[in-house]
């Protein structure tokens, strides 16, 4: 090989192998990103206290309309607080209208003081709530899971030691082990515990397990874990969206109750 292909095979391999560490590295942290457990910070009581008291100030069809509006704003990546405050203006435009009547079977209190930007508030607050208990779900539903892998783990560590124990043993001939005794019921209790998951783990075997069961057994828990695996991921990343989310609404609220405030601290200070 001529010397200057012998360079440029380094050149390749050394980008290589660089290339295969930074992976390894980012799967790494993906990974442990993925095992950090996600905690929901609550609310501040002054965003909780506000919203029970324009939210209870509020007549049924707007509460209802809150609702709906609210379901909508859950599915944006992001508030749109322009989007919403014209959603505001449009539905309750006979409440906004100044000095003017309120029209035949509506109520001038839809709104509590005429005020958009208060009504986004009490929309962005109640989608930010219906969302935390979408939250608590999902991270029941995680909790649940990784419980019932690390069980699946364990279990097939046994399972794979005996297999390879019993390495001579023809498929016809009966386990008598204490793994094959127990695997029937614990493979019950695994299944169980999966029953609400999105992916339930629906596995039995013979009460009377032949080697030949027992390997196929075994080849199961291998395919069960992965699926698990797969599951676990996806659902961590959906709460990953989730919270950013979240936390994207939690900002434009804090914002609409800034700018309520300064609106406030204004007109006191025009009073002086």
């Amino acid at each position: 090989m001529k010397p200057k292909h012998r360079v440029a095979l380094r050149r390749a391999f050394g980008l290589l192998l660089g290339t295969s560490i930074l992976w390894a590295q980012d799967s790494a942290v993906r990974s442990e990103m993925m095992a950090r457990p996600v905690e929901v910070r609550p609310l501040p009581p002054e965003m909780t206290q506000r919203f029970s008291v324009l939210h209870a100030s509020l007549q049924p069809s707007a509460k209802a309309w809150v609702e709906q509006q609210a379901r909508v704003e859950a599915q944006r990546p992001a508030p749109d607080l322009a989007e919403l405050e014209a959603q505001i203006r449009t539905r309750f435009s006979a409440s906004l209208a100044g000095g003017k009547p309120a029209a035949a079977g509506t109520s001038r209190t839809d709104i509590p003081g005429n005020d958009v930007e208060e009504m986004a508030f009490v929309v962005l607050m109640q989608a930010t709530n219906d969302a935390d208990q979408a939250l608590q779900q999902i991270m029941d539903r995680v909790k649940a899971q990784t419980a019932a892998k690390q069980e699946l783990r364990d279990l097939m560590n046994r399972v794979n030691r005996d297999v390879a124990s019993a390495a001579g043993q023809t498929a016809q001939q009966p386990c008598r082990t204490a793994v094959c005794q127990s695997l029937p019921a614990e493979l019950r209790q695994l299944s169980a515990a999966t029953a609400q998951s999105k992916q339930p783990m629906q596995m039995s075997v013979p009460e009377n397990l032949t080697y030949g069961q027992f390997r196929q057994a075994a080849s199961q828990l291998n395919q069960a874990l992965d699926n698990m695996n797969d599951l676990s991921t996806e659902q961590q990343l959906k709460l990953q969206m989730m919270m950013d989310q979240r936390s994207k609404a939690v900002e434009a609220i804090s914002n609409i109750m800034k700018k309520l405030q300064d609106t406030a601290n204004s007109m006191v200070d025009n009073m002086k």
